[in-house]
């Protein structure tokens, strides 16, 4: 019955399913791996990868086993290498627009310097015209100050 309500989308049934598969025989494989499917199918991969361990430990053989697991796994890692992208895209969107308020805040100041490198989508020059903001006072080789 698992395998039906897996088939059906009906993945919380297939899980409860098994899970009275197993209780009832602990030894039999394929109520682990019924249960592993369900997981997996609701993209609950640290769950799938016990339970099919499980499986594959009572049934070292089963090729049908290891594929899954094998296909978990990848898609655990997959999703997990993909959120670490969001995570890194997000948090250079936030350094993007931390800078570009800064960029912002110092064009109102001084918008002879930073303007064309803003402009340009010089994000290195206004990098560089930001963190000069510190040192205001300081001159460059032509004598002029570096905004």
């Amino acid at each position: 019955r698992a395998a039906a309500f897996i088939h059906l989308g009906k993945e919380s049934r297939a899980i409860k399913d098994a899970e009275t598969a197993i209780k009832l025989k602990p030894d039999w494989a394929k109520g682990y791996y019924r249960k592993g499917a369900a997981l997996s199918e609701l993209r609950r991969w640290d769950a799938a990868e016990d339970v099919l361990t499980t499986a594959l430990e009572i049934e070292p053989q089963s090729k049908e086993i290891t594929l899954l697991l094998r296909d978990v796994i990848q898609k655990r890692d997959d999703a997990s290498g993909e959120e670490k992208l969001e995570k890194e895209v997000a948090y250079a969107e936030r350094q993007l627009h931390r800078d570009a308020e800064k960029g912002r805040r110092l064009l109102q100041k001084n918008r002879s310097a930073l303007l064309p490198a803003v402009v340009e989508g010089d994000l290195t020059k206004v990098r560089q015209l930001i963190a000069a903001k510190a040192n205001l006072n300081m001159q460059n080789e032509e004598g002029k100050t570096p905004l």
